[in-house]
């Protein structure tokens, strides 16, 4: 999650310094949101269709991290930022629950309160630390590149992790 936070906290800032209209930021934000709420609303027929939830996961956070590279690499036009930005949000809004459901899985139906408490402590510090890391790494570089290489080998590495699991 921390690295979906890199991009998207210092995100719009980025698109308004490099020219883009602040309407065409809230319009990327608009679209994005109803690409996010589709991809969410779709979660469970995601789930469906995945044999292995860890593999759901992983192509997850593997469309995330593309879609960060992209959002890096493309201009800051509303044309070129549409697609990835699209697919970065999905990638968000479709993390979430099914991160959740599996991780629900793992406790008895009497613990989930807790885990849902520990759940939302973990979003608020990796959104947290997302958002230091994005505004250091804008800081440096106004370009947005650290940013999409640093979400990128995150989201990456997370998938990784979630593909190949530990030989014991």
């Amino acid at each position: 999650m921390t690295g979906i936070f890199i991009v998207q906290s210092v995100y719009p800032t980025w698109l308004i310094q490099r020219g883009l209209e602040a309407g065409h930021v809230a319009m990327l934000y608009v679209v994005a949101g109803v690409f996010g709420m589709l991809a969410g609303l779709g979660a469970g027929l995601a789930a469906g269709r995945f044999r292995e939830q860890r593999k759901l996961l992983a192509s997850i956070l593997a469309a995330g991290a593309t879609s960060a590279c992209f959002i890096a690499a493309l201009p800051p036009t509303f044309g070129a930022q549409f697609v990835p930005f699209a697919i970065l949000s999905a990638s968000a809004a479709l993390l979430s629950p099914v991160l959740r459901a599996s991780v629900n899985d793992l406790v008895a139906p009497h613990e989930r309160g807790s885990l849902n408490a520990l759940w939302n402590a973990f979003f608020q510090f990796a959104s947290t630390i997302g958002a230091i890391a994005g505004t250091l790494l804008l800081a440096q570089n106004a370009t947005f590149g650290w940013n999409g290489f640093t979400a990128t080998l995150l989201l990456a590495a997370a998938a990784g992790m979630f593909l190949f699991k530990a030989r014991g």
